[in-house]
């Protein structure tokens, strides 16, 4: 799988691009202000090893292909953002794996469309001189992968969390912490309510380079957690490199529980457009 990373990091090596506006590989929300009709948009590939899915269990190194996020401003101070994947591939450890209780479950891989979700973002209270910024965040993840793929759980969840911001001259520091309901797959008229966590940074290094990090995940509060929402949580910490409008993001990652896996690589491109809709 390293060998992967290293095609990757190849490809992009002589690209130089990055914008001051958002690292959209980072999966923490943060609050930050762009005119109104503007548009940030992401796409990435993302490799992980000795990942895990929900409810199958079945375990392997997973390739996402086709990581999008865009975030649309109504105004100033409100966007809507959309995150999704459009196809993953999970290529089983070993025989040991391999499941016949998936029919979409193809030879020595499974494969699937990701998880979709939009969700509103807001700032009610700008940063002042002593104070961060305060917003929200209302998402819905949608029930896009099917589970007869053994790599998504088809289900609907909802979370509701707080943001917080704090410029620094050229130091962001930013959190996102509340609570979501995940739908129990396996079980009828379930859930379980999780604490929803992220705390990560933005440092302006030079003009053309940005170090950037956060922790993120989601913790359950139930002393028995259904199948398909236990805990995950990961690191990353990486590098956005470039000039404003378009940028190359390349972020390790490091998974945080058993499910998450081990070693993993985001690399993606970003790019941000004022005033696209007028």
């Amino acid at each position: 799988m390293k060998r992967f990373f290293l095609f990757f990091v190849l490809i992009f090596a002589d690209l130089a691009f990055a914008g001051d506006y958002s690292v959209l590989s980072l999966k923490t929300n943060y609050l930050y202000q762009m005119p109104k009709g503007s548009v940030d948009g992401f796409v990435a590939v993302e490799l992980r090893e000795n990942w895990e899915a929900p409810i199958s269990e079945l375990r392997g190194d997973l390739f996402r292909f086709g990581v999008l996020k865009l975030d649309f401003f109504l105004s100033r101070y409100v966007w809507i953002k959309i995150n999704g994947v459009a196809q993953e591939v999970l290529g089983f450890n070993n025989e040991k794996e391999y499941s016949f209780n998936y029919p979409g479950i193809q030879s020595t891989s499974a494969h699937d469309i990701g998880d979709f979700s939009i969700a509103t973002i807001a700032c009610v209270l700008p940063q002042g001189k002593h104070t961060p910024a305060v917003g929200f965040r209302i998402e819905t993840k949608f029930p896009n992968t099917n589970q007869d793929r053994g790599l998504g759980p088809n289900t609907t969840d909802v979370i509701l969390s707080i943001l917080t911001t704090q410029d620094f001259g050229s130091f962001l520091a930013f959190g996102d912490f509340g609570a979501g309901i995940l739908t129990a797959p396996r079980k009828l008229n379930e859930q379980n309510d999780v604490f929803t966590y992220g705390f990560g940074f933005i440092w302006k290094l030079k003009d053309k380079l940005q170090l950037a990090g956060e922790i993120n995940g989601f913790l359950s509060t139930r002393h028995t957690i259904p199948i398909g929402t236990e805990d995950r949580g990961s690191l990353r910490c990486g590098l956005v490199w470039g000039s404003p409008g378009l940028s190359l993001e390349l972020f390790p990652i490091y998974g945080l529980t058993k499910r998450e896996g081990k070693f993993g690589m985001s690399i993606g491109l970003s790019w941000s457009l004022s005033h696209f809709i007028h």
